[in-house]
C-alpha cells in the first residue's frame, strides 16, 4: 500500500486511490470480513434456537407436574465414603451418666509457640 499512498497523497494522482482494490490481499480481507459477518449472524441464530428450545422444554416440564404426584424424597440409608461405621450416633458410644445434651467435646489442641519479632535491618558501617 505504500506506493499507492505516496502516489495519491504526495503526487496528487486521484486514479491511484482505488489501485489497492486490485491487490489480492485486499480482496481476501474483504472476503474474510463478509465471512465473519455471516458466521456472527449464524451464531446468533443458533443461540436463539438453543434458548427457545430450552424455554419450550422447561415450560413443557412445568405443565406435566401435577399436585397428585409424590415428589417427596425418601432416604433409606446414608453411606459416607463406603464406611458404615463413620455415621455411628453418639448415643451408642455414650457411657452411663453422660450428659448427651452437651454434645461431643473437641479433642485438646496443641499450643503454638509464638513467633519472634523480626529483627531490624543491619545498619551500614559509617566511613
Amino acid at each position: 500500500m505504500f506506493p499507492v499512498i505516496n502516489d495519491y497523497y504526495l503526487n496528487g494522482n486521484s486514479k491511484a486511490f482505488d489501485k489497492h482494490m486490485d491487490d489480492p490481499r485486499t480482496k481476501a480481507i474483504e472476503w474474510f470480513a463478509w465471512g465473519g459477518l455471516v458466521l456472527f449472524v449464524l451464531g446468533l441464530i443458533c443461540t436463539m434456537i438453543f434458548v427457545s428450545g430450552n424455554i419450550v422444554r422447561a415450560n413443557g416440564m412445568a405443565g406435566r407436574d401435577t399436585p397428585s404426584q409424590d415428589n417427596s424424597i425418601h432416604i433409606d440409608g446414608v453411606d459416607v465414603c463406603c464406611n458404615p461405621q463413620a455415621m455411628t450416633p453418639v448415643i451408642r458410644n455414650a457411657k452411663k451418666g453422660d450428659d448427651l445434651g452437651k454434645g461431643v467435646k473437641p479433642p485438646p489442641m496443641t499450643p503454638v509457640r509464638p513467633t519472634p519479632p523480626p529483627s531490624p535491618p543491619p545498619t551500614p558501617p559509617k566511613k
